[in-house]
């Protein structure tokens, strides 16, 4: 018997000892959760295990009663797990996660969580024609941005310009926020509230409220006319879009002069212009602050007999008078294009182009176009900012229909921008010159980049409930000084551009020894020896979009931008 008793003995401590081993060899690194940004009342949690191994699972005990296990997946050798439930009211709530290996529960967390809820509010803002303090009949959205700043519990959180906003309010119960205008166009006056102050006050998670800010317009004796452009060209087509603003109070007269390129002749236009002479388009119209001017410009393919992908075409654009206007660089616009092989309507292009010096402000334009067969009801974009930008330095610029803007943060440190249109209701591509829009915003690149640093950026447009459309990718690198000046008479040329399958580079091998060719976040994606004048590189398995050819060698280095098609 003592024998027996021996053995259970050292069976239990082995049992006991594997268990602890166990234990340490797999446990939580780390959990964390979230309000979810719709408001509904779902709250994540993110689990991370030191070690992964097929089988593991972790359960989580919620504190409402609901207990989720949930299978936990490889994330470069760690285990990683995503859970959520549902909180229904607020409260403090107790959340428990176990880490389950091998049937083993071997490690565990405990997390308490105030769930306080969250609640959306909408601030847009309007001309009240009849001033009853009331948006209704009669009454016009506003089209330029407002300064706004918001205060939650007297501390200030943010400021945006914005001509009309999404917010997310976070606090239990009872807390207050408040939005304060804080700049206005000229001649612009704040009547409902007589404050410029619109005051929430949580009352209960998962709501959403909608306020305005009435406004009135009092005539100055000055103005400020602006145009902003979008081109697209293919070898059988091209568009030209120009909207026209005012943003100060008083209207104005203007006379709007395109210039096209000789290259290309005018085909039709909408509204139909006052005069057309040759290649110079001239319309004559008034534009109010609150309504802004929107034209159109098409190139029909008997007109294009001889562009080949790869031409230059130049447009420039005059708006006029100048004489009372109170920024004149805005007036003028001149645009150097190149014709592309495929073109979608839905397009995206930034100003200035290329390379920049570190903390230029960049301008986006986002052009969209209904080309199906039924009215767009509902657009909204999302536009991923790069992490090379800074977030708050974000400026609306100008729009075409009523907007409202949000700045969404994501994975700790990122930022997507998201433009609504509600009830927009744009017609579809049978209403020529009626089926498009624009939204143009300025955004500060980060003063600190170093040399070299690309700063990519796109957006996907959402009509209704169809698909993403994707737009073009466009692209600024932080420029590089060159640190050995590169001979006049070295000839480079790589070809086609844009490219399907085969890149060429053309160039002197005794100058340049090797290519790189790197994608937009600057990593290398092709790396090769230049061993003779002409090097073919094969690019057919890279994905489409932007790329870099940098040569490098003793006498300096040189880098070309070409197309994956």
């Amino acid at each position: 018997m003592k024998k027996i008793y021996l053995f259970l003995t050292i069976l239990t401590a082995m049992l006991a000892s594997s268990s602890r081993i166990s234990a340490q060899l797999y446990h939580i690194t780390g959990a964390a959760e979230s309000v979810d940004t719709s408001c509904n009342g779902h709250v994540g949690a993110h689990v991370m295990t030191n070690t992964y191994t097929v089988g593991q699972a972790i359960e989580i005990s919620w504190g409402n009663a609901t207990v989720d296990t949930v299978n936990v997946t490889n994330m470069a050798g760690q285990g990683n797990a995503q859970g959520s439930t549902i909180y229904t009211s607020v409260g403090a709530y107790t959340i428990k996660y176990v880490l389950i290996n091998a049937g083993q529960r071997v490690d565990s967390q405990t997390h308490n969580f105030n769930y306080n809820g969250c609640q959306h509010i909408s601030i847009s803002s309007y001309n009240d024609i009849n001033n009853n303090c009331v948006f209704d009949a009669g009454d016009i959205p506003n089209y330029f941005p407002l300064t706004i700043e918001i205060d939650s519990s007297n501390v200030v959180i943010d400021t945006v310009d914005a001509c009309g906003l999404y917010f997310i309010h976070y606090g239990p119960p009872g807390t207050i926020y408040t939005y304060k205008i804080i700049a206005t166009p000229p001649g612009i006056t704040v009547t409902c509230p007589l404050s410029g102050i619109i005051y929430d006050t949580v009352n209960a998670p998962n709501q959403h409220a909608h306020k305005y800010f009435a406004l009135n317009c009092a005539p100055v004796p000055a103005y400020d006319l602006a145009e902003h452009v979008s081109i697209g060209i293919k070898p059988t087509w091209a568009y030209i879009n120009i909207h026209v603003t005012n943003t100060d109070c008083n209207g104005a007269n203007a006379t709007l002069v395109a210039n096209l390129s000789p290259k290309i002749a005018f085909s039709g236009a909408y509204p139909a212009p006052t005069t057309v002479v040759g290649n110079t388009v001239t319309w004559n119209f008034g534009v109010a602050a609150y309504i802004p001017q929107y034209v159109t410009l098409a190139v029909d393919t008997p007109f294009i007999p001889s562009l080949t992908v790869g031409d230059t075409l130049q447009y420039s654009f005059y708006l006029t008078p100048t004489a009372g206007d109170t920024n004149v660089s805005n007036n003028t616009v001149i645009r150097v294009d190149t014709v592309k092989a495929a073109w979608d309507p839905n397009y995206k292009n930034v100003s200035p182009q290329g390379d920049i010096t570190a903390g230029t402000r960049l301008e986006y334009t986002i052009h969209f176009q209904n080309t199906g067969n039924d009215t767009a009801r509902n657009i909204h974009i999302l536009d991923t900012l790069s992490d090379n930008v800074t977030p708050n330095t974000f400026n609306l610029v100008s729009t075409t229909a009523d907007v409202y803007t949000e700045l969404i943060k994501y994975g700790g440190s990122h930022y997507i921008l998201k433009f609504d249109f509600p009830n927009i209701n744009l017609p579809d591509s049978s209403h020529h010159g009626h089926d498009a829009g624009m939204v143009v915003y300025n955004i500060q690149s980060k003063p600190t980049l170093p040399p070299g640093t690309y700063i990519p950026n796109r957006a996907g447009i959402y009509f209704d409930v169809n698909p993403v459309v994707m737009t073009n990718q466009v692209v600024n690198k932080i420029h590089v000084p060159e640190k050995v000046e590169i001979l006049n008479s070295t000839k480079i040329a790589v070809f086609p551009n844009p490219v399907n399958d085969l890149l060429t580079i053309t160039t002197d091998m005794s100058t340049y020894s090797t290519i790189e060719i790197t994608n937009t976040l600057g990593q290398i994606v092709l790396k090769q020896s230049i061993k003779q004048n002409n090097t073919k590189i094969n690019v057919k398995t890279l994905p489409a979009g932007i790329y870099f050819a940098n040569l490098k060698g003793e006498m300096g280095n040189k880098t070309i931008k070409f197309e994956k098609l």
